[in-house]
């Protein structure tokens, strides 16, 4: 088998759910290497910038949250980042953005954020990607 010159990184990006570690990406990887491809694999969710840029996201969005719609909190505020963070990769219109997140947050915790507070949560999910 000859060397290939392509290089592949897999990447498991923060937060995947704990019940999924990165087995599957480790026989990707085992996979391509059979066919002569260089493949690194990185989790990501070992590196603490991420787990503080989400504590970031968390702390913030808890002070928009009235204490008595916080419910089981991390968890539901965990899943609107994940949502926001798949909003930031995806959105065309700055209006629209900030209205899909607007509604994740007024849809899982019942309470209408401001234009200044989606927009101070969306420069969380930006830093994000800038360090991933």
């Amino acid at each position: 088998m000859s060397a290939k010159q392509e290089k592949i990184l897999l990447l498991l990006i923060p937060y995947w759910a704990s019940l999924i570690p990165p087995m599957g990406l480790a026989c990707i990887k085992s996979y391509l290497q059979q066919y002569g491809y260089t493949v690194r694999v990185r989790d990501a969710n070992t590196l603490n910038r991420f787990k503080e840029i989400s504590d970031h996201y968390l702390k913030l969005l808890g002070g928009y949250v009235p204490e008595g719609k916080r419910g089981n909190y991390y968890n539901l505020a965990g899943n609107v980042f994940a949502k926001h963070l798949m909003a930031g990769l995806n959105y065309r219109d700055e209006a629209q953005y900030t209205e899909l997140v607007r509604q994740l947050v007024r849809q899982t915790f019942f309470c209408r954020l401001e234009d200044s507070q989606v927009r101070q949560l969306s420069g969380i999910a930006a830093e994000f990607y800038d360090q991933l």
